[in-house]
């Protein structure tokens, strides 16, 4: 078995994973980051950058020209809820973009700061050798033989679906998936009765469906709902929507607008929550340290963000400053810090979103106050001006 030597081994190829390999090989470490799909692929995401978000790639050198990638402008958010129409505005604007388009561009601006990428490996095993490495291994998807990665330090960056809680165990832990999340992209027709600038959110009881133009002519309509609503569908997404077209108009208008099939991108959910910033000596980052409630708060800024953070909190260790163990706190300091505040509100509030009698008056009152809406956007997400 080959062995190679690095300063950090980066697991997975999300948001979280290429900006933490970008900052660190920007830093001047030797980093690889190991993703186990052959190159990008499409990611059941409401491919919504906030302005929190867009502002962190701006902070790393990455957004400067986003005219090169097809993307759309959202400057306004509806949400709408029974009779209740709720539209504010976004200052600064934010972008709706594939998760395929995104991913890409990260990598390969990764890529540029000097990090290598392993595309088709997987993780099987991570190993502490002694105090001060690790020994990671992978093989290539399918293959029983690969090879050790001996590392100073070890992200994980694998994402809400993983099994792995644990990277240094050999044995997948799944996590709880109460619900079901899904995703499609159409073209949209010459005419829509939306605007392309607007991200809109309908909900229907406690789940909810959202609409956001993301470049070259396509629309992504995404939507999460519990398990056992889905059940009593049949297990169907498409008798799902044909229930939501019954009980809203709004959604009944975008059905007879879009063409959309039945082929739909689905995945199950965990949790919402913390689950663990770090596991046996190996950081957390992305959606393997948290997982926000989509419509709460903004798991792509989180991911983009923690990413950073934990980028620099491993610099000062792999320099020397200070120890293993207290770059590990300082990261934890610092995640708390930006998001401990924001995940509980967020928790809070699609706790109330669950209550029927609590979701009615909410959304009477954030109609008759309007800019109560854009103040929790900023609860939730951060606010860049």
């Amino acid at each position: 078995m080959e062995v190679y030597a690095f300063d950090a081994v980066i697991v997975g190829g999300g948001p979280a994973g290429t900006v933490t390999a970008a900052v660190l090989a920007s830093l001047g470490h030797r980093v690889v980051l190991v993703e186990r799909a052959y190159g990008t692929r499409g990611r059941l995401c409401g491919e919504f950058l906030s302005p929190d978000a867009v502002h962190a790639l701006q902070q790393i050198g990455f957004w400067q020209a986003p005219a090169g990638m097809p993307h759309h402008r959202i400057e306004r958010i509806r949400v709408v809820a029974d009779a209740t129409v709720v539209e504010v505005e976004l200052d600064p604007p934010g972008w709706g973009i594939a998760r395929e388009v995104l991913d890409e561009r990260l990598l390969q601006f990764a890529q540029m700061q000097g990090a290598e990428v392993l595309f088709g490996w997987e993780v099987y095993a991570v190993e502490e050798d002694g105090d001060t490495r690790f020994r990671v291994h992978v093989r290539r998807r399918g293959r029983l033989v690969g090879m050790s990665l001996i590392a100073r330090t070890v992200v994980g960056a694998f994402g809400r679906k993983s099994g792995y809680r644990d990277p240094t165990s050999r044995r997948p832990a799944p996590l709880p998936m109460p619900y079901i999340a899904f995703q499609q992209h159409v073209r949209s027709p010459s005419e829509l009765w939306i605007a392309p600038t607007i991200l809109q959110l309908t909900f229907v009881g406690e789940d909810y469906l959202g609409i956001a133009a993301v470049g070259n002519n396509r629309w992504n309509i995404c939507g999460i709902t519990r398990v056992e609503t889905l059940r009593r569908y049949g297990k169907h997404i498409s008798g799902l929507i044909t229930a939501f077209t019954h009980q809203s108009n709004h959604i009944s208008e975008m059905v007879h607008t879009l063409t959309l099939t039945d082929h739909w991108h689905v995945v199950t959910y965990p949790n919402f929550g913390l689950h663990g910033l770090h596991v046996r000596n190996v950081l957390m980052v992305g959606d393997a340290a948290a997982t926000l409630p989509p419509f709460c708060g903004d798991g792509i800024a989180m991911a983009i963000h923690s990413g950073i953070l934990a980028a620099e909190s491993l610099d000062g260790y792999l320099r020397g400053r200070w120890t293993r163990v207290a770059g590990i706190d300082r990261y934890v300091h610092a995640w708390r810090a930006a998001f401990e505040r924001r995940m509980r509100l967020a928790l809070r509030l699609d706790q109330w979103l669950q209550r029927p009698w609590m979701r009615k008056v909410g959304f009477r009152l954030l109609q008759w106050a309007p800019r109560l809406l854009e103040s929790i956007l900023w609860a939730t997400r951060g606010r860049t001006r």
